[in-house]
């Protein structure tokens, strides 16, 4: 049986719970829409709209894209811009598929994408209980999109199949344009993506094309450094 010190510490605890509580209905009655249902769903309405999707951007992205990739059924991707020694790190497509990746640190990365790059349908997540995202500095996308037994033929292009940048690798320190080298016929890139891509990152100033200065582009294949050329031989 409790004593009264034991008494007197219920008591205090009965105090405490009860003047909170009248805390919190104070605020109420003084805020009525300090929490509007109606403000969550205009501040978040892809997720609820539809919930195989979880969507995290912030104010660098282009609000298409959280439009476009609430349609993934996979694993969508798409350009990222500022990044890298190209000016951008992106897909490389082909006739509407994905067949290899535009980015300056291939670092023997199968999947060398952004993190802001790709999405994934929770769905899809769902068939990889065991998905993890270890932490390895530069290597957390490659291990987790290894980690799904992600194929190149699951991987949805968006932003026009990867022409346009809806999203943006912002920093805030201030960089020179990068000089890109492209000692081939650039109108055989029209055949790809990155014709289209690689003219409109020029025009915008975000980086410029060379034939002979600059650092020398490259495409990466299954974690492999491949020349442009690989798509035209």
């Amino acid at each position: 049986m409790g004593g009264p010190r034991t008494s007197i510490f219920l008591r205090q605890k009965k105090f405490q719970f009860v003047l909170v509580a009248a805390v919190v209905v104070f605020l109420i009655v003084l805020f009525p829409n300090l929490y509007d249902s109606e403000d969550y769903e205009k501040e978040y309405p892809l997720l609820l709209e539809n919930e195989q999707l979880v969507i995290c951007y912030e104010s660098n992205v282009d609000s298409r894209k959280a439009l476009e990739i609430r349609y993934t059924k996979k694993v969508s991707m798409f350009p990222v811009g500022l990044i890298g020694d190209y000016g951008i790190s992106s897909p490389i497509v082909r006739n509407g598929r994905v067949e290899g990746f535009f980015d300056s640190w291939p670092a023997k990365r199968k999947w060398p994408v952004d993190m802001a790059g790709f999405a994934v349908s929770l769905e899809y997540l769902a068939l990889s209980p065991n998905a993890t995202m270890p932490f390895k500095a530069g290597y957390e996308e490659d291990e987790f999109l290894k980690s799904i037994g992600l194929k190149l033929e699951d991987i949805e292009p968006k932003a026009r199949n990867c022409t346009e940048i809806l999203v943006w690798h912002t920093q805030t320190k201030s960089s020179k344009s990068p000089t890109v080298r492209i000692s081939m016929d650039r109108q055989k890139l029209d055949k790809l993506n990155l014709g289209a891509l690689l003219r409109r990152l020029e025009s915008m100033g975000v980086n410029h094309i060379s034939e002979s200065e600059g650092t020398t582009a490259q495409a990466i294949v299954n974690g492999s450094v491949k020349p442009f050329s690989f798509w035209f031989s």
